[in-house]
């Protein structure tokens, strides 16, 4: 590739980075770990796509070999495996897999340590170890295959916990969104090893960036903003998928919560207060439900739970778990409120021929009456 078209191709895409973050900044919670991940790996893109370009310009001027092209060299050799470890990170929360964070740290600095030495030797002369420098080339070194291979370990990585948690990452996000962004740079970051005129695995990386913003879009649309859980777009969605994939006999249970006097809290505290409420009442569902469960918030103040139950017994033995963990919530000082919930349940079968939307109005009636028999004890 010609310097001046590499460092057009570069600009371009600095372009396309600052669109897009500008594009999606309001759909991140600003300061959360997603909001700051993004931040990173974007901004670490573009200097990385800047350090490129000056090193294409001074290729332009005919003296490829000096002390700054090796220094911008190094920079982009030393830092591009960072966005790979920014990626597993982002990719590790978003698909709400558990990781020990000072093994993958710890195997990340060792990884970064050898990286950046093999890449700080390459810069002295007879220290070809990573390239070599001629008058108009950059050819790779005997070692530039262990930057291949640092590189890689992120990125197949990430694919892994993707594999790890497919069937459970469609509740929520589209996991072939996160197989491709991981995949692009694979691609061409191997293809990087045979091509060494070219800045493939920066590209690649920096390409599927895009993929990025289509799933923060995504997010955006079948997401409740406020706490994070499935919205009711997402929720009939899910249902219809579930009620496809049932054989016939197969059963699941659905729940349909609502807080009892939540318009009394709104009242009494204010909207900020009557937020919060909704986030803990979000938080205690979540955390008595497995990841094989869906949760979403239906509307106001109702919630609706999606479990694989099979029988009534399993039901109200659910439901003894919920009010204990309301009573459990209730009873912490630090809550100024409390927490009641009124529940309607139902069981799905495929046989009785359901339509989710009528499913969904059924435990919703029977949430209500749940409620009525509340208001008149």
């Amino acid at each position: 590739m010609e310097p001046i078209t590499a460092v057009l191709n570069n600009i371009f895409l600095i372009v396309v980075l600052v669109a897009s973050f500008w594009f999606i900044r309001r759909q991140l919670t600003k300061g959360d770990f997603a909001h700051r991940t993004i931040k990173y790996m974007f901004l670490l893109a573009g200097l990385l796509l800047v350090a490129d370009a000056l090193m294409r310009l001074n290729h332009s001027t005919g003296v490829y070999n000096d002390l700054m092209c090796k220094i911008l060299i190094t920079i982009g050799t030393t830092f591009l495996p960072v966005l790979g470890l920014l990626w597993f990170l982002y990719t590790c929360y978003a698909t709400k897999t558990n990781v020990r964070l000072w093994i993958v740290y710890t195997v990340a600095i060792a990884l970064l340590a050898i990286n950046c030495a093999l890449a700080l030797l390459s810069v002295i002369p007879g220290f070809d170890l990573y390239y070599t420098l001629t008058d108009h080339n950059l050819v790779f070194g005997p070692y530039y295959f262990v930057n291949t291979i640092i590189l890689l370990i992120p990125f197949l990585a990430s694919l892994v916990v993707v594999f790890s948690q497919w069937n459970v990452m469609h509740r929520h996000r589209n996991p072939f969104t996160f197989f491709n962004f991981s995949l692009i740079p694979i691609i061409a970051i191997v293809a990087q090893h045979f091509f060494a005129g070219y800045s493939l695995s920066l590209m690649g990386v920096v390409a599927s960036f895009i993929i990025i913003v289509l799933d923060i879009q995504h997010q955006f649309a079948v997401t409740d903003f406020l706490t994070g859980l499935g919205n009711r777009r997402n929720l009939i969605k899910y249902v219809g998928l579930k009620i496809k994939k049932l054989h016939n006999g197969d059963k699941f249970a659905g729940f349909m919560l609502d807080i009892n006097n939540f318009k009394k809290i709104n009242d009494k505290y204010g909207h900020t207060l009557g937020d919060r409420v909704l986030i803990d009442v979000a938080n205690l569902l979540v955390s008595v439900t497995s990841k094989q469960d869906y949760v979403a918030r239906f509307g106001g103040d109702e919630f609706v739970l999606i479990i694989d139950l099979s029988n009534e017994s399993e039901i109200e033995a659910y439901k003894k778990i919920i009010r204990e963990a309301c009573e459990k919530y209730n009873a912490q000082e630090k809550n100024i409120h409390t927490i009641d919930l009124s529940i309607g349940s139902a069981l799905f079968s495929k046989a009785e021929g359901m339509t989710p939307t009528r499913f969904l109005e059924i435990i919703d009636d029977r949430m209500y009456i749940d409620k009525q028999s509340t208001k008149s004890i």
